[in-house]
This record gives C-alpha cells, sequence and structure tokens, in this order.
C-alpha cells in the first residue's frame, strides 16, 4: 500500500483493528482523530463517518473509502469527488442468513423452551411445528435476501421476495 491506512477506529471493534493490523502489518493505521499532520492517507476504513471526518480523511490524501457494511448510506458522496468508494455487501450474507434461519427454526421449533431439564411426565407432547410448507415474505433481495431465500427454499418454502428494481428471480 505504501501510505497511511487512516480508520474510524472508535466504532470498528478491537477484532476487526486486530485483524487489520494482523492482515497489513507494515502498514500505518491512524485513527481519524490522530490524522491531521498526515500527509500519506490512502485508504479510510469506516463503519460510517461525519462529514467532518470525511473531509479530514481527505485531507491527508485519501484515494479510497471503504465502508464495513452493506452500503454507502450516510456517506457524504459529493464530498469525495473522485475517490473510490467501496463496501463489503454480501461479505457475510451467508452467515446472516444462517442466523435468519436458525432464528426461524428456533421459534418454530420454540427453543429454548421445548430443551429438557429433566425426564417428562409424559413424552411425544411437545408440537415441534416446521418450516416445510409455510411462506416467507422477504422485503429487499440483496446479498442477505438471496442467501436466506436459498436456504427456505432448501427446507421446502415458500419464497416471495420484493426488491426496489424489478430485476429476474
Amino acid at each position: 500500500m505504501n501510505g497511511t491506512l487512516v480508520a474510524s477506529l472508535g466504532e470498528l471493534t478491537d477484532t476487526v483493528v486486530g485483524l487489520l493490523r494482523t492482515e497489513l502489518p507494515d502498514e500505518r493505521i491512524v485513527p481519524i482523530a490522530d490524522a491531521d499532520g498526515v500527509s500519506d492517507g490512502e485508504i479510510l476504513v469506516t463503519l460510517r463517518s461525519t462529514e467532518d471526518e470525511i473531509r479530514r480523511a481527505l485531507a491527508t490524501g485519501v484515494r479510497w473509502v471503504h465502508v464495513f457494511g452493506a452500503g454507502v448510506d450516510g456517506v457524504p458522496l459529493d464530498l469525495l469527488g473522485d475517490v473510490v468508494v467501496t463496501c463489503s455487501r454480501g461479505a457475510s450474507s451467508v452467515a446472516i442468513s444462517e442466523f435468519v434461519l436458525a432464528s426461524m427454526l428456533a421459534f418454530e421449533k420454540q427453543l429454548p423452551d421445548v430443551w429438557l431439564d429433566e425426564a417428562p411426565a409424559q413424552w411425544g407432547t411437545v408440537s415441534l411445528g416446521q418450516l416445510a410448507g409455510r411462506t416467507l415474505g422477504l422485503v429487499g433481495l440483496g446479498a442477505i435476501g438471496i442467501e436466506v431465500a436459498k436456504r427456505a427454499l432448501a427446507f421446502e418454502m415458500r419464497v416471495v421476495g420484493l426488491r426496489r428494481r424489478p430485476g429476474p428471480a
């Protein structure tokens, strides 16, 4: 990279900062708050930054803004000019979709209510419910919505999705 990675570290978890430092051991990582006087900024990594933080990062020479999130909502794009802007859209879609299905299963199977602390007086009295044959409505068919739909279809659910713009299913 040969420059400084300017980071909005206050909003990034210690784990994320640790991963950045591990993956980029030779790079200088500077919090935006300490970026005054930095002239070799190259990348701003952030979850969300204020206009003031963006201005401060641009003053360091940042040419690339990466948002750790699925979109760039809230990023003052009008300030960025020809700076490259990227985001982590889809990076966690499988993990999040698995969590969605786990939550649906937990609700339908009444977990953890049916977990046993001791043997019941009568076995087989719990209604387990099922996802098969049920309808799942998804509002948004971005990376996460599509991954949820794939998993729901594997459970033989009917999937109905709504997206902002028309597109293939």
